[in-house]
Parts: structure tokens; C-alpha cells; sequence
């Protein structure tokens, strides 16, 4: 049978315990933390910046005020350049416009294996 020195003994229990506390109370701050993380991400490199949870807060915020905003905006150059295909695409010929429907499927494909575009074809003078 195994001689446990009562110190060890004692050490390792209490490491243990601390490890278990410590991991759930981790998980009880992160868990609030994770929810609002998914919708607040500081820009590109401000977390690397050392900023205080205080600074972090207040970018939040900033961020908050600007969103919808920003929302409307996206939606608004979506119709944009929904509206800009449109036009142009009543430019091309019949055989044009299926050719372009074909290389437009043909992208989404290629994105959904992970592949690349295929490299753009020469433009033809008329």
C-alpha cells in the first residue's frame, strides 16, 4: 500500500479544492462576460492595447451609440447596390445575362468547397 505524507496529503487537497473554486467562479464572471462579448468586440487592435475594464465599458458604449446607425447605413448600401446590379445588368444581352447567372452560381459553389474564385476572364472590346 502507498505511504501518503500527511503534508503532501493536506497540499494536495487544498490545491485541488482552490483549482475547483477558482474554476467555477471563473466560469460564473465569464458566463455574463461571454454573452455580452458576442455582440461588444473592441477594433482591430484595441485589445492589445492594455485598456482597463473601465476604458473597455465605455468603448462598449461608444460602440452602442454608433451601431444603429451603422445598421442603417449597411442596409442602405445593400439596396444601393442591389438597385446598381440591376442597371446593369439590363445593359447586357440575353446570352450575357445567363453567362453572368452561370459564374455567379459557379462562385457560390466554389465558396461553399472553400475554393477560390475563378481568375477574371479577359474583357472583350465590341
Amino acid at each position: 500500500m502507498l505511504r501518503f505524507n500527511s503534508n503532501a496529503l493536506v497540499f494536495l487537497t487544498a490545491l485541488i479544492v482552490s483549482t475547483t473554486f477558482v474554476a467555477s467562479v471563473s466560469a460564473q464572471e465569464s458566463a455574463p462576460a461571454a454573452k455580452s462579448n458576442t455582440q461588444n468586440r473592441l477594433p482591430f487592435y484595441f485589445g492589445k492595447l492594455g485598456v482597463t475594464n473601465s476604458q473597455r465599458q465605455q468603448l462598449y458604449s461608444v460602440q452602442g451609440a454608433y451601431e444603429s446607425k451603422l445598421e442603417a447605413l449597411r442596409n442602405e448600401m445593400k439596396a444601393l447596390l442591389k438597385k446598381r446590379d440591376a442597371e446593369m445588368e439590363q445593359l447586357l444581352t440575353p446570352g450575357q445575362k445567363l453567362r453572368l447567372q452561370e459564374l455567379k452560381t459557379q462562385t457560390v459553389k466554389d465558396a461553399k468547397k472553400g475554393q477560390q474564385p475563378a481568375p477574371k476572364e479577359e474583357a472583350k472590346e465590341e
